[in-house]
């Protein structure tokens, strides 16, 4: 935790590279989709165009799909989520599913 521009990514890029983590990097995931044609992609387009924060379940869903895409990974490094108690409760029942989904206990 800290401010912007305290090196939060910086460390988190590379702890990722050091212990073998998949490093997800919510900014750049949520401009990456912005710009696909997909029906996520033109939503959060249409969201962060607006100035909005783009809703909770969206960015679970994505980070979701993106840990389960990686299962060969030692573990995830999330950066820039979650921002509230609810979105980190959340996030608690997707990482419970997705460790079950892969098999790990």
């Amino acid at each position: 935790m800290g401010g912007p521009g305290c090196g939060k990514g910086t460390q988190c890029k590379n702890m990722a590279t050091k212990y073998g983590f998949f490093h997800v990097g919510l900014g750049q995931l949520l401009r990456q989709e912005a710009q696909c044609s997909t029906q996520w992609g033109r939503k959060i387009r249409e969201i962060m165009l607006q100035g909005l924060p783009v809703p909770a379940g969206i960015i679970l869903d994505m980070i979701n799909d993106n840990m389960l895409s990686c299962p060969e990974s030692q573990g995830f490094l999330i950066d820039g989520f979650p921002r509230e108690l609810i979105q980190a409760k959340e996030f608690e029942h997707i990482s419970l599913r997705t460790d079950s989904e892969l098999g790990c206990s």
